[in-house]
């Protein structure tokens, strides 16, 4: 255990300096700088800063789009799925977020309490969110998105999770991947017909620090790790009527549960495809008895909306929980054909 002024180092000494590093530490915004380009089915990556107290990353991905033929629409699940797997790992190798995108998208709607970048931007701020449509057939256009990837709880009040950079050994990265195929279910950039062709791909980065002026550090909160393990698909025991068991990571304060169902290459309008979601602990215990509809309607309230048919259930609202549970997400469906299910 840690000590604090020869004393052993408590939840209080934590809270003071925390509140020391957040009154008295500089914020700052570092240009990584804009890396690329890159090319379809390649994995970028770009190293950090050893500098500071990481608190988030920024992230622009951006990129030329060629169309041709059609009809094709959007995926829901547009544009962040164009990044199929995030990774970065901290200096024990330990993956802090190892997601795709689209993930990460709902992840920041549920953070914020609103969809991530999802309101209409008019004739305001129309550089942050473009997805190219072929209205007119071929055409090419410019293709960017941005998303946070957090490592604090919250970086202006809750350091937890916060990640101490200040060394000379040991190096850290984020690892981006991009896709080979744009154009087939809603797990990719484009439904329905036509071609589409990818060039120029580039990843813009911002590492956002608190520089330290003294020594006086959160060591409880900078011991935390919250991670984000997403991209696990499974398509296996899916029938009609019968249950679908997925594991929670056991030694884990599980904190919230993204899943979205893709019902051949689809996601079903209004769930009518699922019949039931439960939260089983411990084998038998039933910690959450829902419906698809009552989980949409808990997202809604709390996200003021949410474009993508799909599910987050929240196992605990404070940034820290020592309650462990070996739990179960239980899915009960109704129609088929099934495809696969998606679970974070």
């Amino acid at each position: 255990m840690a000590t604090h002024q020869g004393q052993q180092y408590t939840s209080a000494n934590n809270a003071q300096d925390r509140n020391t590093l957040l009154t008295t530490g500089i914020p700052m915004r570092i240009l990584i700088g804009k890396n690329g380009p890159y090319s379809p089915g390649q994995t970028a990556r770009i190293k950090l800063q050893n500098v500071g107290v990481i608190t988030n990353l920024k992230m622009r991905i951006e990129a030329q789009v060629a169309i041709t033929g059609g009809p094709m629409q959007i995926s829901p699940l547009a544009p962040y799925n164009f990044a199929t797997n995030i990774v970065t790992s901290d200096y024990n190798t330990t993956q802090r977020i190892f997601a795709p995108g689209n993930i990460m998208q709902m992840l920041l709607s549920a953070r914020h309490g609103r969809v991530w970048m999802g309101s209409g931007q008019g004739a305001v701020d129309t550089n942050q969110v473009v997805v190219p449509i072929n209205t007119v057939s071929p055409s090419s256009s410019n293709f960017f998105f941005n998303l946070d990837l957090p490592f604090a709880y919250d970086k202006n009040s809750n350091l937890s999770g916060a990640i101490l950079a200040q060394t000379v050994v040991g190096e850290m990265y984020l690892s981006v991947t991009f896709p080979t195929t744009f154009v087939q279910d809603i797990t990719t950039l484009y439904t329905g017909g036509g071609s589409v062709t990818v060039t120029n791909i580039y990843i813009t980065l911002w590492q956002e620090i608190i520089q330290p002026q003294n020594s006086a550090l959160p060591l409880m909160d900078l011991q935390t790790v919250y991670e984000v393990a997403g991209g696990y698909i499974s398509s296996t025991n899916l029938a009609q009527g019968q249950w679908k068991y997925l594991d929670y990571p056991n030694v884990r304060a599980v904190k919230a549960c993204y899943m979205y169902f893709c019902n051949n290459g689809l996601l079903t309008p209004n769930e009518t495809d699922l019949s039931n979601i439960y939260l089983i602990a411990n084998g038998t215990t039933q910690l959450g008895q829902h419906t698809p509809q009552v989980i949409r309607q808990d997202m809604r309230t709390k996200m003021g909306g949410i474009s993508q048919r799909a599910f987050i259930t929240s196992t605990r609202a404070d940034s820290l929980s020592r309650r462990r549970f070996i739990l179960r997400f239980s899915l009960e469906f109704c129609l088929l054909p099934l495809t696969r299910v998606i679970l974070l």
